[in-house]
């Protein structure tokens, strides 16, 4: 399953967004790079109903150090574009998105979606990046029908 991600390797300008938090992150370390990053991976009402959960995730931003996200990062530009898998796959592929999501824009699912032979496509409406948080019950709830129904 594509949980609030893609199959695309990264375009051109998601490249240079990563490079400029590449070069933050080595100037100002980890844990200041996340503290911006990290709610912006949430739906805007989420943060503020749940600021001290967010707060709470920051806080263990803390123990990453900036050589492990400089290499997340650099994987993520290197990755190479995987549609091929999707089209290729002989079973059905799940696809679960947040209508919020600033990381993995809706646009792009819907051109991935229809790649697989058999694809179960769910949004989580005013959801972000972080669906397995902000919606727990529900992505659980996906999760386990998909499980259920390809068994």
């Amino acid at each position: 399953g594509l949980l609030h991600s893609g199959a695309f390797a990264d375009s051109d300008e998601k490249k240079d967004t990563r490079r400029k938090a590449i070069s933050f992150i080595q100037e100002n370390g980890a844990y200041a790079f996340l503290q911006t990053a990290i709610p912006g991976l949430f739906a805007e009402g989420y943060q503020k109903e749940h600021a001290g959960e967010v707060a709470a995730l920051v806080e263990k931003g803390k123990k990453f150090t900036k050589e492990a996200l400089v290499s997340y990062y650099e994987a993520m530009i290197n990755r190479p574009d995987r549609t091929h898998v999707l089209r290729a796959s002989k079973n059905p592929v799940l696809f679960v998105l947040g209508t919020a999501d600033k990381a993995i824009p809706m646009e792009d699912t819907l051109k991935q979606v229809h790649l697989p032979g058999v694809s179960y496509f769910h949004v989580l409406e005013n959801v972000g990046h972080m669906g397995m948080w902000e919606a727990t019950a529900e992505f659980n709830s996906i999760i386990k029908k998909f499980i259920k129904d390809i068994e």
